[in-house]
């Protein structure tokens, strides 16, 4: 059973950037939507004439919305995390396209703005950082600096015109970037370590049981899979169930040797030829 959670670990510290990117696409959505929302028609006593406000349609709603600066840095961060995830997992798809859309809006929103792009420049680093901290043995010490970056590159990127980014936001979304960061470093380095085991050095020194009699070639399961073995003593043999363990792997070809449980008083189960 544990065996099993442990299997179901990476696999849900993998979903879980997905999710939270999601999350916050959801959360831009819904903003845009309660301003959208809040766009409606004002009457006035005119004669009964409905009189409509210009100023508050739906187009220049969502532009309101694109150039406010604490909406831009969240599109920002859905782009950084969603492309970061493309990335680090290809082929994932969902997180790539959304960051894709994301920065598309980002741009057309930064376009309206006089920013310093400096800001900018600095916070194209941080995800520069992020994407190397996967590729080089960094061991999480690039995404550290990549949510300094992104935190100083906020700051010169919004706060140089009129309106000003909520400080706040910044240092919660860059620390969410390092999270999202640090848990993908981890993922792969696990990866990475686990996939140095499942060669033929991770073969060497397991059991496995025997499938038909070793005499002294023969069938072994190895984790399922059906595998031809043959036993180091040439004029032994071992019985159908019995248990032996692999001492070396050539080619296709598993070398193995009798299991001899020392706390038991029964002999093991090999029969000499």
């Amino acid at each position: 059973m544990n065996s099993r959670h442990t299997r179901r670990r990476p696999y849900v510290l993998s979903l879980l950037p997905i999710a939270i990117i999601v999350i916050a696409f959801l959360f831009i959505c819904f903003s845009l939507t309660v301003r959208l929302a809040s766009a409606h028609t004002v009457t006035v006593q005119t004669a009964g004439v409905p009189v409509s406000n210009p100023g508050a349609g739906p187009i220049n709603t969502l532009f309101t919305l694109l150039v406010d600066p604490n909406v831009l840095f969240l599109l920002f961060i859905v782009a950084m995390i969603g492309i970061f995830l493309e990335v680090s997992h290809p082929g994932a798809i969902l997180p790539g396209a959304i960051g894709v859309i994301a920065l598309l809006l980002f741009l057309f929103g930064a376009g309206s703005l006089s920013p310093n792009w400096a800001g900018l420049a600095l916070m194209a680093l941080a995800f520069a950082l992020l994407v190397l901290d996967i590729k080089l043995p960094a061991h999480g010490a690039l995404t550290v600096g990549a949510a300094i970056s992104l935190i100083i590159g906020a700051f010169l990127f919004f706060n140089s015109g009129g309106q000003q980014v909520n400080p706040i936001l910044v240092y919660s979304m860059s620390g969410l970037v390092g999270l999202v960061g640090l848990s993908v470093v981890t993922l792969i380095v696990r990866t990475r370590r686990r996939a140095l085991k499942t060669g033929t050095e991770g073969m060497i020194g397991a059991n496995v049981i025997a499938s038909t009699q070793l005499q002294p070639v023969g069938r072994v399961m190895y984790k399922g899979e059906d595998w031809t073995a043959v036993l180091d003593d040439p004029s032994a043999s071992v019985d159908p169930g019995t248990e032996v363990r692999i001492v070396a792997v050539e080619g296709l070809l598993l070398h193995v040797q009798p299991v001899v449980d020392r706390l038991s008083d029964s002999a093991p189960r090999y029969i000499e030829g």
